[in-house]
């Protein structure tokens, strides 16, 4: 802190609640230091103002004072000059002399009237005033009364003129005592004029001194108050530049104050955004540090302990080229020079070399500071970066190698369609190099149909995956056709977006399919009919149609006959089976009983559950359904054949239906071994057995099941199970009404 700061600091604090005035906000202060001389001057105006009006009564009071010794002596002269003209015109009768007293009288009366409403309303001169007028109007009343003739005019003349005399002297001492008191009051009233005067001059002068005192200690209160407290504001601000701790706050509410607390406030949060930054860079787990300009470590954060190996002490003031790989520090040096001198971030990759001597794979961020004369670096391990880029290198060569080696043409095509490279299966399926099949339209080499007149839209081969494959004709490059399933899917890598065709030559596939629906036609033909044959000649021998025969023929024939029933239930099975395959089951709905189709269904077993010993306990189904019949019987003596195989003699076997809002659900109870709860979605395969003795013992080729579900999902139906071992299993499948 500086001197000029400390000195101001101290004086503030001395100072202290003296000061507060200057605490307020700046234009506040601005508005006392102009409005207290303000008022002070408004407050001496009107004290002036007082003074001066008190002079005025004193001067008016001079000028009512002279008003009536004028009007006293005007009084006196005109009442002495009546006197005088009226004596003068008895001894020498002129009209002149008349005329003149007569005005002089009218003069009095006029003069008498001014002093008689100048005087105040009581007092001595008053009463002077009021026996001024009676002894006037005997005198006028005198000098108007008729005149006397002949002897006794002269004695009255006399005598009227010693009253005359007396009346006027009495009058004229009257109006020198008015007068005289008057000129008593002016002396009186001059001293006090002249002590206003004084009075006038001091209150100024002590007005303007007072003021100019005032207001040199406002301002100067005002400057010193600013001054000392920017010293300390401007050494806060030093202080925040330079890191060191603040001076106290100031005390105000001013606008310095409010800077000074804008200036500790700032300091709070550039401590507490260092506290971070540092707590940032030192728990950060990539290493931060700063070099000069010859490459020595500055500083470094704790993380060079974990990722290094190397302690913060080892490394501080030496050079970094010492741990770098002797290959790379040469070029270390040069990245650091260019950085320096370009001014500009750098970055590069080196290799490093820890405390525990492994070999690790950097990456340098650098920047170089003029201001602060050196370069701050963050340093990146990328050592599991490298590894998993040379893994995915490999990665790359391995699918490359597959790519090249699978068997299945691969079509790789930018999202509009452009063939970008196929693989040599692909070459081999179309007939033509790789370079010929580059850059063209995929739909070039693909039919609808075996005609190949119809053309493949981009979309189908474009949209998500085709699942199951989509069976086409692909086209060679000399225009024959083969069929070909074709599976799209995406294709995204770094270098391109677009899609991955899948195709496969299904030429032999097609050729296999042939054969089968040729061998399903013999069976079909071939073997059913000879075995129908068999069987109808089997049944007119055991009836005796050709003779009769012995016990041992007619078991013989009875054991052939069940032989060739079980062949040809097989032969319906494998071709039921087929149909389950290729989709082509046909279902003919329409309006039926279920009880009608339950007592067919339960007529068609009798004879097994009588050979059997099982008993059959079908409920009342009075239920109408839209469904195929013949297919619902065929899946009801399924449902019930398998009961029965899997049924102890003397059990029982119950068929029942039950409504649920538009469905029925139609159940095969039985009492039997039960299904494993692993078996109980499998057995709907086909040739799933639960156990594989199950074919040779009681009989059946595994299709029976998964026809009954071919069957019910045709009707739009759904089937299931519900099994426990040894207490028996219940199927039952559920059907829209």
């Amino acid at each position: 802190m500086t001197e000029e700061a400390k000195s101001s600091l101290h004086k503030e604090k001395k100072l202290g609640g003296t000061s507060r005035i200057f605490r307020s906000s700046l234009s506040r202060q601005g508005f006392i230091i102009i409005a207290v001389p303000l008022f002070l001057s408004f407050f001496f105006i009107a004290g002036l103002k007082l003074l001066l009006d008190d002079a005025q009564v004193q001067a008016d009071r001079e000028a009512h004072s002279r008003q009536i010794m004028t009007s006293s002596n005007a009084f006196g002269n005109a009442v002495v000059f009546a006197v005088s003209d009226y004596l003068l015109d008895a001894m020498m009768p002129e009209s002149y002399a008349r005329t003149r007293y007569e005005s002089a009288m009218q003069r009095a009366r006029v003069r008498m009237d001014e002093l008689d409403a100048l005087l105040p309303e009581r007092g001595p001169q008053k009463e002077m005033a009021e026996r001024m007028r009676r002894d006037f109007d005997l005198a006028a009343k005198i000098i108007h009364s008729p005149r006397a003739a002949g002897e006794t005019a002269t004695a009255e003349m006399a005598q009227r003129s010693r009253s005359l005399r007396e009346m006027t002297n009495a009058l004229l001492a009257d109006t020198r005592q008015i007068i005289e008191a008057e000129e008593l009051q002016l002396k009186a009233q001059a001293r006090t004029f002249r002590g206003y005067g004084r009075l006038i001059d001091v209150f100024l002068l002590f007005a303007v001194v007072l003021n100019m005192v005032l207001a040199a200690v406002l301002m100067f209160g005002f400057l010193r108050n600013i001054s000392q407290r920017l010293l300390v504001v401007m050494d806060n601000s030093n202080r925040l530049v330079n890191e060191q701790e603040l001076n106290p706050p100031v005390e105000g509410d001013d606008e310095i104050g409010k800077l000074d607390n804008v200036l500790h406030e700032a300091a709070v949060r550039l401590n507490e955004a260092r506290r971070r930054e540092r707590a940032m860079v030192e728990n950060a787990r990539e290493v931060i540090c700063s070099l000069n300009s010859q490459g020595v470590v500055l500083e470094v954060n704790q993380a060079c302990v974990t990722a290094w190996g190397h302690r913060q002490d080892e490394l501080v003031r030496g050079p970094v080229a010492r741990i770098i790989h002797d290959h790379d520090s040469e070029m270390f040096l040069e990245k650091l020079a260019q950085c320096i001198s370009r001014n500009q971030a750098e970055s590069f990759e080196c290799r490093l070399i820890t405390g525990s001597g492994v070999l690790k794979n950097v990456l340098w961020s650098m920047q170089w500071s003029d201001a602060e004369g050196r370069a701050f670096c963050v340093v990146l391990d990328i050592t599991e970066r490298k590894r998993a880029e040379e893994a995915l290198k490999q990665s790359e060569e391995r699918m490359r190698s597959v790519f090249e080696m699978m068997p299945l043409a691969l079509v790789v095509m930018t999202p509009e369609g452009e063939i970008v490279s196929v693989n040599p299966a692909a070459e081999l399926h179309f007939g033509a190099p790789a370079k010929s099949l580059a850059k063209r339209v995929v739909t070039d080499f693909f039919r609808q149909d075996k005609s190949g007149e119809k053309s493949v839209a981009i979309a189908e081969l474009m949209n998500p995956p085709l699942h199951p494959a989509r069976r086409l004709y692909g086209r060679k490059a000399d225009g024959e056709l083969f069929p070909a399933e074709v599976m799209s899917t995406g294709y995204d890598t770094t270098s391109l977006k677009g899609r991955l065709l899948i195709v496969k030559d299904v030429s032999r596939e097609y050729e296999a399919e042939r054969l089968k629906q040729s061998f399903m036609a013999m069976v079909g033909h071939e073997l059913k009919s000879p075995l129908m044959s068999i069987h109808v000649c089997l049944q007119m021998l055991g009836k005796g149609f050709f003779g009769d025969l012995s016990e041992e023929g007619r078991e013989s024939v009875r054991t052939a006959e069940e032989s060739v029933h079980r062949l040809i239930g097989l032969v319906n099975e494998i071709l039921d089976a087929e149909k389950l395959e290729s989709g082509s089951i046909s279902i003919v709905p329409q309006k039926t009983d279920l009880q009608k189709i339950s007592d067919m269904a339960v007529n068609a077993v009798a004879a097994l559950a009588e050979a059997k010993r099982v008993r059959i306990d079908s409920e009342s189904m009075d239920v109408e359904i839209n469904a195929d019949s013949n297919r619902l019987v065929q899946v009801l003596v399924n449902l019930l054949s398998n009961a029965i195989k899997f049924s102890a003699p003397n059990s029982k076997v119950q068929l029942y239906a039950k409504l649920a809002d538009e469905c029925v659900e139609i159940s095969v109870e039985d009492k039997g071994r039960g299904i494993p709860k692993e078996h109980q979605q499998l057995i709907f395969e086909r040739f799933h057995q639960v156990s594989p003795g199950d074919a040779k013992e009681k009989g059946g080729t595994g299709l029976g099941l998964a026809i009954c579900k071919a069957i019910v999902e045709a009707h739009g139906g759904t089937i299931g199970v519900e099994s426990e071992p040894l207490n028996g299993s219940r199927f039952w499948f559920v059907l829209p009404r």
